[in-house]
């Protein structure tokens, strides 16, 4: 009996323990894995995994003080508490990002789940978070057992962008001659002459006097003369061919003679792209040997390119566009299918006539000689046990640029043919894996989509996409024949680590408002300047079209105005659907996107004076990058709300797979946009995976002396590719590769891209020392688009080598903080001591004792050498003082470009005069922000006015620094350099007599972090979120401790708060994690 109640007595003890047990309040949420939710095609071999804490109650200081980790390859073990790939055990440490797995080695294409709890600061142990996964990519290239494939003839749709180049000539009137052997005497009715397109130049190298002669004699010693120029001047026909008729003519040669080049100062050129000789419709000159006096055969140049136009390309399978499909079968018992995947330039997949994903323009630009990007999908729901088949269509995109003469086209460029590559992984419940491949067994077709050009549209033939054929049941005609195996553009395939977030339909709009010019034209406004694709419902007899051109801005006759969207001229780009007549047809393009506010819509009928189609509705699809919106403010002044949403709009619509600088004309990574608004952007989107893509196109296009070019991935060069072309070479460009990791170091603690790209780093700055003359770089385009006497074009105010200086000593000065993170003394003091060099050189070029001004005085002049402390500082209020007093003489209107502005924002608020970068923006009547508003625009312009032509766009990023002021500031959330990735925060909110109210939030990789403060009758209420297991420091808006209430009770009463100093109006606080609310009366 004794025993019994002993008995009973130990069971209620242990009832009562498992009841008042408690959980930590500590959650681990938001789990990543190589910065991605739940991500495909993982391929490194210790990807990082990361967290974020959340509290179940208000407590503040909550911390970590240890973590366990747990990583599974089969869900039960992990819902088991057993990780059999790692399981970390209790490791005492507070970091939540980028741990490294280090457990058992991780397998291609394996799935693994995980998951992580902690330990709070009072030692008790958090409950296990939700499980997450992630599935590894193909780690080694031997992973690989799949072909790349194409299509036979598709090479003729690829041509190359380089023709003939006669070598080099020092005078202009110098003769050089080019000639085709027709190999016999034939009929000719007609040669056509296409120009080059070079170095950022149509017509490059077309002559000013030239003749054209046909001859039986290969020496033309007689010969008819088709064409004579040679005393009269030929205008350039830039992108144009030149076609000169024959009458009654035969014979075996065709030559052109130039006597008079194109060039100048002793670099004259003469060459051409394309030579047709038309005989009865044909090109009898196609693969036609081509003669010369001389020729340059170097860095592409390829005299036998003159004739590789074919015979008749009207009755070759178009491969504009390609379709490849492949019938498999599927046993019973299947666990799990991932397909791995990459096609040339752009790719869509389908599984049993089905789309998979939402991702567009997949998988990502990149030097293809160098990176393929592949993207990973779990096609597992999409397929059945027996018969499934596989589609992908393929685009060109950047790959594969061809020329055209009506439509615009930026730069041509071609790595080759349409191509792919797949992979199934398929998972038997038995543990068999299988591996379906492409291969000579998968079948190819011509696709439905005509014409697929990255600047000049996208073409679309409804009748020409056969019903169901990448379905099992559907059986293949004349039309589909077996693949070709074929090598890849040369580039490593990569996979996540590598790739930025897919580009998605992130947000539809419908038009404001429609105007009817006449019956078969439609102008359609939907009232935001974006990066954007048509979604397009119609109706009509089969044939009849639809033409959808898009800008970003009316002429004055009411019709689209395009000239901001091209260079050299007002060209047109469109999307075009011919119809089926099978009812309401929908269709939105694959390839295509363009940068553009209006849409002008022109209808034509199958036959004429046939009946028109019918627009049933048209929308505007916004597409950009799925990077994660992070930031949020808003204030009581209405021009600055407008202000952030003009910048933002401009951010989204060039965050494509890398920043663009527009959505329209160029579309290319300009680098110096994401230093200059590295911060800027980060404060809005979660950039840290794009701009880890970022680097690897940096790395990809720098050359083997270490020099990184002004534009990556380097698809075209504006004009002479020589290191002395400010367009190629200029530092605060290239300089990117060193300031944008250090950036993201700071805003997110990622050290993975220093460690990963330290030696290349080193050898741009390398590249930059031998190339700087006593410390001086002097070659760059400076602070470009400045606000000068003439109209705006490159640095008018400010050397070029002002700003390529101070950014030259910003590396060093990078660098040596670099070389410190990752424990490289030498390193450290050498950047250290060149910095020193860097800023005595700086100083006694460019600063006037006298004046106590540097070089012209601009206000990029003076805002560097503040912002970068390369002012000696008994002459920084002066400097500083005379900066205020430029722009309050300038009725508060500034004249920095795009490189200075950022630096002149932080200058003055760092300086303690926010109230003069107010003034300077809370205006509408200056080029500014305001005034682009004023002017109509929705989107940054390229130009402070909004000016248009060439060179005007309307959707331009590059000037956009001003939300990083609009959140470092007004808002007053920072990161602390020496707690990076928000683990340690500055708060520091600049109040501003104008303001009432201003609200932020930022949504960092350590947690939620929020501030807003506003007016009252007493004085000011400020809130601010600091998260779990961070610290802040707070600049308290007062000077007085007896005039501020944290929670209603005094500041040494406070929970959380600790004092640390008091500066003139402000009570500077170390704050630990938890919400706090300041009520500071007036003094």
């Amino acid at each position: 009996m004794f025993q019994s109640k002993r008995y009973f007595t130990v069971f209620l003890l242990l009832l009562t323990n498992s009841f008042c047990f408690a959980f930590s309040a500590l959650k681990p949420t938001d789990l990543k894995c190589e910065l991605f939710y739940n991500p495909l095609g993982v391929d490194v071999v210790h990807p990082g995994l990361s967290y974020i804490l959340t509290a179940t109650n208000s407590q503040r200081g909550l911390k970590q003080l240890a973590y366990q980790i747990l990583v599974s390859d089969a869900e039960q073990l992990l819902k088991n508490d057993k990780g059999n790939a790692w399981n970390s055990g209790k490791i005492a440490s507070s970091q939540m990002a980028y741990i490294s797995y280090m457990g058992q080695p991780l397998k291609s294409g394996k799935k693994y789940w995980w998951k992580v709890r902690v330990w709070d600061n009072k030692g008790t142990i958090s409950e296990w978070s939700d499980a997450a996964t992630f599935t590894m990519g193909l780690l080694s290239d031997k992973d690989w057992v799949a072909n790349w494939i194409s299509g036979a003839g598709a090479e003729k749709f690829s041509l190359s962008p380089f023709g003939y180049r006669a070598k080099s000539a020092e005078t202009q009137n110098a003769t050089k001659w080019v000639q085709i052997d027709l190999k016999k005497k034939s009929p000719i009715s007609s040669i056509r002459i296409t120009p080059m397109f070079f170095e950022d130049r149509a017509g490059y190298g077309f002559p000013f006097n030239f003749k054209v002669e046909i001859s039986d004699d290969e020496s033309f010693t007689e010969a008819t003369m088709v064409a004579d120029y040679t005393t009269l001047n030929f205008n350039n026909p830039g992108w144009k061919p030149v076609s000169f008729n024959v009458k009654n003519a035969t014979g075996r040669f065709v030559r052109i003679t130039a006597n008079k080049l194109w060039g100048w100062k002793g670099n004259f050129q003469f060459a051409l792209r394309q030579i047709e000789v038309l005989s009865n419709g044909k090109n009898i000159a196609s693969e036609r040997l081509v003669q010369s006096l001389d020729s340059n055969e170097a860095n592409g140049w390829d005299k036998q390119n003159l004739t590789d136009e074919p015979l008749d390309r009207s009755v070759l399978p178009n491969y504009s566009s390609m379709a490849l499909r492949k019938d498999f079968s599927i046993n019973k018992g299947l666990v799990r299918a991932v397909i791995f995947i990459s096609g040339m330039s752009e790719f869509e997949l389908s599984v049993n006539g089905k789309k998979v994903g939402e991702d567009l323009l997949t998988p990502g630009w990149t030097d293809y000689k160098k990176t393929i990007l592949y993207s990973t999908y779990d096609i597992t729901d999409k397929l059945k046990s027996g018969s499934n088949a596989i589609g992908i269509i393929l685009g060109n995109g950047m790959y594969n640029i061809q020329p055209d003469s009506i439509r615009y086209v930026k730069f041509l460029n071609s790595y080759g043919p349409l191509k792919a590559i797949a992979q199934i992984r398929l998972e038997y419940a038995d543990g068999i894996v299988k591996t379906i491949g492409t291969d000579k067994t998968w079948q190819v077709a011509p696709g439905p989509i005509t014409y697929s050009n990255m600047f000049g549209g996208e073409d679309y033939n409804a009748n020409l996409e056969p019903i169901g054929w990448n379905t099992a049941a559907f059986e293949t005609n004349k039309d589909w024949k077996m693949a070709v195996v074929s090598a890849g553009p040369g580039g490593k395939l990569k996979g996540l680590s590598f790739a930025a977030p897919a580009v998605k339909v992130i947000e539809t709009k419908s038009s404001v408002k429609v105007t009817k010019i006449k019956d078969n034209l439609f102008i359609y406004d939907f009232g935001q300047n974006a990066a954007m694709m048509p979604k397009l419902a119609i109706s009509g007899e089969k044939g009849s079209f639809v033409r959808m051109i898009p800008s970003e801005l009316l002429g004055a006759d009411g019709l689209i105005d395009r000239k901001s969207a091209t260079q050299d001229g007002a060209r047109p780009a469109w999307w075009q659907y011919t119809l089926a007549g099978i009812g309401v047809e929908r269709w939105q393009p694959k390839f295509f996107y363009q940068g553009a506010r209006y849409v002008q819509v022109e209808l034509f009928a199958a036959k004429s004076g046939g009946q028109l189609p019918r627009v049933e509705a048209l929308e505007d699809l916004i597409v950009h990058s799925s990077s994660t919106p992070v930031g949020k403010f808003s204030t009581s002044n209405t021009l600055f709300n407008q202000i952030y949403e003009l910048v933002r709009w401009a951010q989204r619509s060039n965050m494509q797979s890398l920043m663009t600088d527009c959505p329209h004309r160029e579309k290319m990574g300009w680098l110096e946009e994401n230093q200059l608004n590295g911060p800027s952007l980060r404060y809005n989107f979660d950039m840290s995976p794009l701009f880890r893509k970022t680097m690897s196109d940096m790395a990809d296009a720098q050359l083997a002396n270490g020099f990184v070019p002004n534009i990556a991935p380097e698809y075209f060069i504006a004009g002479s590719p020589d290191l002395t072309n400010g367009f190629r070479n200029s530092t605060e460009w290239g300089s990117s590769f060193i300031i944008v990791p250090w950036q993201q170091y700071l805003f997110s603690g990622d050290i993975s891209l220093l460690e990963r790209y330290y030696e290349r780093m080193k050898k741009y700055v390398a590249f930059l020392s031998s190339s700087a003359q006593n410390n001086i770089i002097v070659t760059g385009l400076g602070d470009w688009y400045d606000i000068g006497p003439k109209p705006a074009w490159g640095s008018q105010l400010t050397p070029v080598s002002f700003t390529g200086t101070a950014i030259y000593y910003y590396d060093n000065l990078i660098m040596y903080n670099i070389a410190k993170q990752l424990g490289k003394q030498s390193d450290a003091d050498m950047y250290h001591r060149s910095s020193e060099q860097i800023r005595k050189s700086f100083n006694d070029k460019f600063f006037n004792p006298t004046s106590g001004l540097y070089a012209t005085g601009s206000n990029t002049t003076s805002a560097l050498p503040l912002f970068l402390n390369i002012v000696e500082p008994q002459n920084r209020p002066k400097l500083l003082s005379a900066l205020v007093d430029s722009i309050r003489k300038n009725n508060n209107s500034f004249n920095s470009g795009e490189v200075g502005y950022r630096f002149l924002l932080r200058a003055l608020a760092d300086g303690g005069h926010s109230d003069v970068v107010f003034d300077m923006n809370n205006q509408s009547d200056k080029p500014g922000y305001g005034y682009q508003i004023k002017k109509g625009a929705t989107s940054l312009t390229e130009k402070w006015d909004a000016g248009v032509g060439d060179f005007g766009s309307q959707n331009h990023f590059m000037s956009g620094q001003i939300n990083e002021w609009f959140f470092n500031d007004l808002v007053g959330i920072s990161p602390d350099e020496s707690g990076p990735g928000f683990r340690k925060i500055i708060i520091k909110p600049s109040v501003l007599p104008d303001l009432n109210w201003v609200k932020g939030s930022f949504k960092s990789i350590s947690g939620d972090i929020t501030c807003s403060w506003k007016r009252t009758d007493n004085g000011l209420e400020m809130d601010v979120s600091i998260p779990v297991n961070t610290s802040a420091t707070i600049y308290i808006p007062s000077g007085k401790t007896s005039l501020v209430k944290e929670g209603g009770v005094p500041l040494d009463k406070a929970d959380g708060l600790s004092f640390l100093r008091a500066e003139p109006d402000k009570l500077v606080y170390n704050a630990e994690a938890g919400n706090y609310h300041f009520v500071i009366k007036k003094n």
